[in-house]
């Protein structure tokens, strides 16, 4: 399939769902009832790979289960609630109410005991994605907002006309500092992750810059040689470099 020739097949961003448990089984039952109902997912069977996606590609939601090897659930949720990485669903076997209490308090987002149906689980990641859109919109400095429950992207009010990929690349953008060709490339064409070269973002970082330029924003999308994008002001004094080695 050509990566670039879904570009008006898809109608609204899908949210990308990190499914974190050392339950082999359970986690591909989870990737199938997420898969069909139109979200993207990645995986992770451990409390270490989890935080390291987490940091590398920020996911819009985080399943999250609390027996885990190497790093504890605990330990997880709390840093991703800690530095404000994601919205966090739990979910485990305990039902004690001071359980639940207690991790409800630490400040994850929801709390779903196992077992559980596939309908429960949607709701509340429905739920749970409606909420954050709303606590956490999607907006950048100087004027930029980006919301993926609209699908609307504006500046200073002022309504942008985006392509669904225009539109994926500056909700990622907005989480701030530089974002990687890598992670850009998974936001602009999700699913499609065979055949992706840095060279296809190109096209749509030059036509966003035209479309932010013209509707007067401050902000401009500045290229961080052989790494990736960032926003920066667009009157800033700040060069691209190539970042050095430590």
């Amino acid at each position: 399939m050509e990566a670039v020739a879904t570009e008006a097949s898809e109608p609204r961003v899908r949210a990308r769902i990190l499914i974190v448990d050392d339950e082999r089984s359970l986690v591909g039952v989870l990737a199938m009832v997420l898969g069909d109902a139109g979200y993207e997912f990645v995986t992770a069977y451990d409390g270490e790979t989890a935080l390291r996606r987490i940091r590398d590609d920020p996911p819009d939601l985080v399943l999250l289960d609390l027996g885990l090897p190497r790093l504890s659930g605990d330990e997880v949720a709390r840093t991703i609630v800690e530095r404000a990485l994601a919205p966090v669903i739990i979910l485990s076997g305990r039902k004690e109410p001071a359980e639940i209490a207690r991790l409800l308090d630490l400040g994850v987002d929801d709390y779903v005991p196992k077992p559980f149906t596939p309908q429960e689980l949607l709701a509340r990641v429905r739920a749970t994605l409606r909420r954050a859109v709303r606590v956490h919109p999607r907006s950048g400095a100087n004027g930029l907002t980006v919301d993926p429950a609209t699908f609307e992207a504006r500046v200073h009010g002022r309504s942008l006309v985006l392509t669904p990929t225009e539109f994926r690349l500056p909700l990622r953008l907005v989480r701030g500092g530089v974002i990687s060709n890598k992670s850009l490339l998974r936001a602009g064409w999700p699913g499609q992750q065979h055949e992706l070269r840095a060279d296809l973002l190109r096209a749509p970082i030059g036509r966003l810059r035209a479309k932010l330029e013209e509707a007067g924003s401050d902000l401009r999308i500045e290229n961080v040689r052989r790494v990736g994008y960032r926003l920066a002001p667009r009157f800033s004094t700040v060069t691209t470099t190539e970042p050095q080695p430590s």
